[in-house]
C-alpha cells in the first residue's frame, strides 16, 4: 500500500518509510499559512489530503480515485490543527452506525478560547470551528498512525466529533450529531 499525499505542491506517492516521514514533515511544517502578496492579494492557507492506495499508484491500478481520505489542516502559528476523515466504502454487513457511514471531524472537549484559523475550504474560504481544533502534536500522531498502518481506516489516536452520514453514492446526506450545516465546516 502506498501513501498518497496531496498538497499545494501536487501529489506525492510515498512508498518507503523515509518517503512517508518526509511527507508527514512536509504536511506538518510546510503548508502555506496564508499571507498577502506585495500587490495586496490574499494568499489563502492550505490543507493536505492523505489517502492510502493500492499497487504502484497510479501506474498499476484500476482504481481511478482513492477510497479513503484524511484531510489535514495545520496552523503552525498557534499550534493547532484539525482533521477530517471519510471513506465511500462500507464493509458488507456493517450496521447503520459503522464508522465508515459517516464523515468525521476531530474534536476537542476543551477547545481554545480563540479562533485557531484552521482552513476547511481554501476556495471559499471557510474555517473549522474551535471545537475541531486539536494540538499539532495530536494531529501529527494521528497522521503518523494513518500513514504507518496503511489501511485507510480512521485514526484512533484523536477524539472525533461531528459526523455526517454518507449516502451509498458517497455524498453527504444528513447530520446525525453535532451542530452546523451539513455542507459547512464540521
Amino acid at each position: 500500500m502506498i501513501v498518497l499525499g496531496t498538497t499545494h505542491e501536487g501529489p506525492v506517492y510515498a512508498r518507503t518509510d523515509s518517503q512517508v516521514d518526509a511527507l508527514i514533515d512536509h504536511i506538518m511544517n510546510d503548508l502555506p499559512q496564508g499571507s498577502t502578496t506585495p500587490d495586496g492579494y490574499a494568499i489563502m492557507p492550505e490543507k493536505a489530503v492523505v489517502s492510502i492506495v493500492k499497487g504502484k499508484y497510479p501506474e498499476e491500478t484500476d482504481e481511478r480515485w482513492a477510497r479513503n481520505f484524511l484531510y489535514v489542516t495545520v496552523n503552525t502559528r498557534n499550534g493547532y490543527g484539525a482533521l477530517r476523515w471519510w471513506t465511500p466504502d462500507t464493509p458488507d454487513g456493517a450496521d447503520e452506525e459503522h464508522v465508515s457511514r459517516f464523515i468525521w471531524t476531530s474534536g476537542n472537549p476543551t477547545p481554545p478560547s480563540f479562533d485557531p484559523k484552521l482552513i476547511f475550504d481554501p476556495g471559499t474560504p471557510s474555517y473549522y470551528p474551535p471545537e475541531a481544533a486539536i494540538p499539532v502534536a495530536q494531529v501529527r500522531s494521528a497522521l503518523e498512525e494513518f500513514c504507518r498502518a496503511r489501511t485507510g481506516e480512521r485514526p484512533e489516536y484523536v477524539p472525533w466529533r461531528n459526523r455526517v452520514r454518507v449516502r451509498r453514492s458517497g455524498s453527504r446526506n444528513r447530520r446525525t450529531r453535532g451542530s452546523g450545516p451539513p455542507d459547512g465546516p464540521l
